[in-house]
């Protein structure tokens, strides 16, 4: 059975000398793991998170489309594969045909597409948002709700990447929390990923993964 992740903030532990000593202090109960934060964050939406102990939250219930193992090497995460094209200008990724969100729906090419998107709409408060400013086809010129116009969906699986130069750093850049994939229209108040552990409690003081 997969253990219980409770991240707690205990809010009346408030004093200096316990912020330094207790904030980060993991609790090992059998199949449950309590891990104490500085702060809980008020959303869970990946464009709208600023902190990086948020941004590993993330990686609990979410995916991004590769990842970077042990080793440092880029590896599959919701994409099983992808190719470079000759220029370096276009990735082709295919997305695992198993992949589903913890509603049961599928995560497809679409999904992807807005989770980018999102970072760069008007709108968006995102930190990470000139990544894909700089180096994505039109993704300085979005409109609010709209898609990067270098985000090609081929197929409900598969799509396509396109770069304004070739930037092969932009592969790392994509492993990024930031960068986890959400379901389109995702609620931003009963909020979903495709990683192996789901949201089962969300309060002001604690977020209980399972």
């Amino acid at each position: 059975m997969k253990p219980i992740f409770s991240l707690i903030l205990l809010l009346f532990y408030v004093t200096s000398d316990i912020a330094q000593s207790k904030d980060s202090k993991i609790y090992n109960h059998k199949n449950e793991i309590s891990v104490g934060i500085s702060d809980l964050p008020t959303t869970l939406i990946p464009s709208e998170i600023a902190f990086m102990e948020h941004f590993l939250l993330l990686q609990i219930f979410q995916q991004t489309l590769i990842r970077i193992d042990k080793s440092g090497r880029i590896v599959s995460d919701l994409a099983t594969s992808w190719q470079i094209s000759p220029d370096g200008k276009t990735i082709t990724f295919n997305i695992n045909s198993n992949a589903k969100f913890h509603n049961g729906n599928s995560v497809n090419s679409r999904d992807v597409a807005y989770s980018l998107s999102q970072h760069v709409w008007p709108s968006s408060k995102s930190v990470v948002s000139n990544y894909l400013k700089e180096h994505l086809v039109g993704a300085d010129k979005v409109s609010e709700k709209q898609f990067i116009k270098g985000i090609k969906e081929i197929s409900s699986k598969k799509l396509q990447i396109h770069l304004k130069k070739p930037y092969p750093p932009f592969m790392y850049i994509l492993t990024m929390p930031s960068f986890t994939i959400i379901p389109e229209n995702s609620n931003r108040d009963n909020l979903i990923g495709s990683g192996p552990y789901k949201i089962i409690t969300k309060t002001k003081e604690k977020i209980i993964f399972l």
